[in-house]
Formats: C-alpha cells, sequence, structure tokens
C-alpha cells in the first residue's frame, strides 16, 4: 500500500443541508454562582480542548455524570438526523454511522459520552431521539504543523496563527507526528487548533454519504528535514 500523501482539516459543513443549532447540557458541571444553573457542554468541552480545565475540576468526572442532554433547536434542510452535528469547528458530536466508523479506524483510541437527544420541532417524526449522538472527547492536540513550509498568511506567530485556508495556500503536516491516526486535533498556535483527519477516514465518510463534515483543507504530508 502506498503512504499516504495527505490529510485534510474538518469544519462543520454549511452547504450539505446538515447545519442546525444546537445546546448542550452537562448536569454534571454547573456554573460557580449563586444560582447552580446546569453549564453549557460547549464551553466545557472547549475548555477541555484547548486545554483550560480547571485544576480543581475533573474533566472526564464530570463528563460521565448522568443526565447529559443534547438540544437541537432547529431542524435541519436534509429532513433527518445528520452524522455529526456541532459548531463550526467543534467540538462535534457524532452518530451511530460516524461514531462505527471512527471505531473501525482507531479502536480503542477515543472516548465517546453519550447525550439524549432532543429536537424542539419534529424530525423524522419524533423530538427524543434517545442517546442517537455522542460526544467525541477532544484528543489531546498535537503540534504537527511543519510552520516552515505552510503557507501562512501573514508571518508564522507562534500564540496567534491560524491555518490559511485558501487552495493555493499549501499546510504541511509533519507524517511522523499523524503516522496511523485518522481523527485528531491539530495545534497551530497557542490560540489556534483545528480538527483533522486522514485520506482514509475523509475517503470512507463520503463513500457511505454522510452529512455534518466539510473537509476544508487538503494538507500535504512532508518528512521531517534534519539540519
Amino acid at each position: 500500500m502506498k503512504p499516504a500523501k495527505y490529510v485534510h482539516s474538518i469544519v462543520g459543513n454549511v452547504n450539505d443541508g446538515s447545519p442546525v443549532l444546537v445546546d448542550a447540557i452537562l448536569p454534571g458541571y454547573e456554573d460557580i454562582d449563586s444560582e447552580k444553573k446546569p453549564h453549557s457542554a460547549y464551553a466545557f468541552v472547549a475548555q477541555m480542548m484547548f486545554r483550560l480545565i480547571p485544576k480543581e475540576l475533573d474533566g472526564f468526572t464530570v463528563l460521565d455524570a448522568p443526565g447529559n442532554e443534547l438540544r437541537l433547536r432547529t431542524a435541519p434542510k436534509c429532513g433527518f438526523l445528520p452524522d455529526s452535528v456541532s459548531s463550526l469547528i467543534g467540538p462535534f458530536y457524532v452518530g451511530p454511522v460516524l461514531r462505527s466508523l471512527i471505531e473501525e479506524l482507531e479502536p480503542g483510541v477515543h472516548r465517546f459520552v453519550p447525550f439524549r437527544t432532543f429536537s424542539d420541532v419534529p424530525i423524522g417524526g419524533k423530538t427524543d431521539h434517545g442517546e442517537h449522538y455522542t460526544l467525541v472527547v477532544p484528543p489531546p492536540p498535537i503540534a504537527c504543523i511543519d510552520v516552515e513550509r505552510t503557507d501562512f498568511v501573514r508571518p508564522y506567530n507562534p500564540k496567534l496563527s491560524s491555518l490559511p485556508n485558501s487552495p493555493s495556500r499549501r499546510v504541511a503536516i509533519y507524517r511522523q507526528d499523524v503516522a496511523g491516526r485518522h481523527y485528531w486535533i491539530a495545534r497551530v498556535s497557542d490560540r489556534s487548533y483545528t480538527y483533522m483527519c486522514s485520506d482514509i477516514l475523509r475517503q470512507e465518510y463520503q463513500k457511505r454519504r454522510m452529512r455534518g463534515w466539510d473537509f476544508q483543507k487538503r494538507c500535504d504530508l512532508v518528512d521531517r528535514v534534519l539540519h
């Protein structure tokens, strides 16, 4: 088998009829205020993604508490539950087919947390969808970007730079850093992270005609240059 030449960045797809407005609730985590309201899962999981979880909190314990809910506030134009729902840049809540694909390619690697799913309007004739979606817990970010061979819009800034999206601008990923991986988070700079996947995952996703992801940028796999 020939080695892969490309990997891809992932964002939520806004053009395939899948977008929905999502509200996720984690009863296991409460705001530190007098009212103790349940905290939005998006804020908490985003903190996990950027590794900003307060030291006094155990992220996994919070996620494993009972009663996690995912609320679909709008209905997708496609008329059925997409294979993934999210904000534009994640985190991603995946349906059973996409979860099965991720587990097939990387068995035992990722954590999946179930969310009881409800929709404000009927989708497929119902509003209670059981535990249709599971959160893919954000994996630890990997500093796999070759900044010297990536064509950033402005000179690379380790605190602020983000990946260029233009097809004419090259993004280079160290092959050794992502060998054997199919779904991960790439650390671009201190304030910029992006979900990425292997070309194999992208091909299987498209073969099964799933909806919810947009493979926004094709990135080159390169070997490290020894100086």
